[in-house]
């Protein structure tokens, strides 16, 4: 800013004194009658996706627009519906059981729910309008398999070498798909993996790492999750489209977890500090940590992040009951 005279000098201080008081943002959130709210993504327009309980702890899951209104939902034939991911389309995917097995669906923005299965009890986990839609099935010995669903309907199988159970977490506009699977070579429990729309597959490990898990996955390819040493301790790491893996922690963290990766690389997830409690976090793409709590929260738990750096997720109140909220920086 430049303060060329007194005149516009006033009102420049007068802007910086606005600036400097200016603060995120965090508007919490329940449906009606919900006894147990969880908001599990959020869309560009500030549109949060999630699902809630009511009195008889039956599960149903919700949309919630920009300017507060709240609509539930449930699948066809749903006992419990849950909701796993969306895409800045107003697309969603989740799954729900019908009181025998499991099925994905997807709902788009008109509300039209559209359930689909693969070879066995499904789940779904992350959708985007052009990647397609990621999750995994269970077969007969209880093994999962990852899946990619075109737009089509058509689910294409696949699993990393090695695979006991496949869980892929988040596909972008490209069609690349991010997870983790077990494996136990005697070495990892669990490694990451990155899968191209053509089918190529690449698996990686955090080094020093006994368990390595994906979460998510930005527009440019970059990967976020979390990775756990042989002590027992949790930490970050972030991925780039090389290869290189920067692992990280909250400070004095006794574990770091991940949750997703915006457009612009800023990481979100929760840290549980030295007394046992969870406390949300905000990583910029630069690496610097913000960490933050919803008041009156007991434990916070970030889950989503768009590319406004919207953060959307849950928190938990003395009683103890999960309650939905909204940041806004």
């Amino acid at each position: 800013m430049n303060l060329k005279s007194t005149l516009f000098g006033g009102a420049a201080l007068c802007a910086l004194a606005i600036t400097a008081h200016a603060a995120p943002v965090i508007t919490t959130f329940d449906p009606a009658g919900a006894k147990n709210t969880v908001s599990t993504g959020i869309d560009k327009n500030g549109v949060v996706y999630g699902y809630w309980h009511d009195a008889s702890f039956k599960q149903h899951g919700f949309v919630r627009a920009a300017n507060g209104t709240i609509t539930p939902f449930d699948a066809p034939g749903a006992v419990n519906t849950s909701a796993s991911g969306a895409d800045d389309k107003g697309n969603m995917t989740g799954d729900f059981y019908d009181g025998h097995h499991n099925h994905g669906y997807v709902r788009a923005a008109d509300g039209t729910i559209t359930p689909f299965d693969g070879k066995g009890d499904t789940f779904s986990n992350a959708t985007d309008a052009k990647g397609g839609t990621v999750g995994y099935y269970l077969d007969k010995d209880n093994h999962s398999h990852g899946f990619v669903r075109a737009k089509n309907g058509k689910l294409k199988k696949f699993d990393p070498d090695g695979s006991n159970s496949t869980q892929p977490t988040s596909v972008n506009a490209a069609g690349t798909v991010a997870g983790w699977f077990f494996l136990n070579d005697g070495t990892h429990f669990t490694s990451g993996f990155v899968r191209t729309k053509g089918g190529t597959i690449m698996t990686f490990n955090v080094d020093g790492a006994v368990f390595t898990y994906a979460y998510g996955i930005n527009a440019d390819g970059v990967i976020a999750g979390t990775w756990q040493d042989g002590t027992g301790a949790q930490h970050g790491y972030v991925r780039d489209v090389e290869g290189t893996i920067k692992s990280f922690d909250v400070k004095n963290a006794k574990h770091t977890h991940v949750a997703a990766i915006s457009a612009k690389g800023t990481i979100i997830g929760d840290y549980v500090d030295t007394s046992d409690v969870n406390h949300g976090f905000i990583r910029s793409a630069k690496g610097k940590i913000t960490t933050f709590d919803v008041d009156g929260a007991t434990l916070t738990f970030p889950q989503a992040i768009n590319g406004k750096d919207v953060i959307a997720g849950a928190y938990y109140d003395a009683a103890p009951q999960r309650h939905g909220f909204i940041r806004t920086p």
